[in-house]
């Protein structure tokens, strides 16, 4: 977790209402791939990383794929709505997560 992020955040593995069954439990296993027990705004982050990276990577990503992608976002907004109650930490977090949905580019 970073320094922005409000001590003790997590994010929530729940996406919240509204939320279509399938996509949720496409977040889920995708914590589950790899190894992400207690989720931070960071490790959701990450997670979405990794998934943009082999969706990128994937020449015949098509209709398939679609559910990836619509985590990628789930992922990434739910790590910045976390962030959302520390207004302090809001500007700094979403800075952080395109740097990582870069690979880790420093800007």
């Amino acid at each position: 977790m970073t320094d922005s992020v409000p001590d003790g955040a997590e994010v929530s593995p729940s996406l919240g209402d509204g939320v279509p069954e399938r996509l949720q439990r496409r977040v889920d296993e995708l914590f589950r791939e790899h190894g992400v027990h207690s989720v931070t705004p960071a490790d959701a982050t990450r997670v979405a990383r990794l998934l943009l990276d082999s969706l990128v990577a994937d020449a015949a990503m098509g209709r398939p794929r679609a559910l990836d992608l619509l985590s990628v976002d789930a992922l990434v907004t739910r790590a910045i709505e976390v962030c959302a109650s520390d207004p302090d930490s809001l500007e700094e977090e979403i800075a952080r997560s395109i740097r990582e949905l870069r690979g880790g580019e420093r800007a």
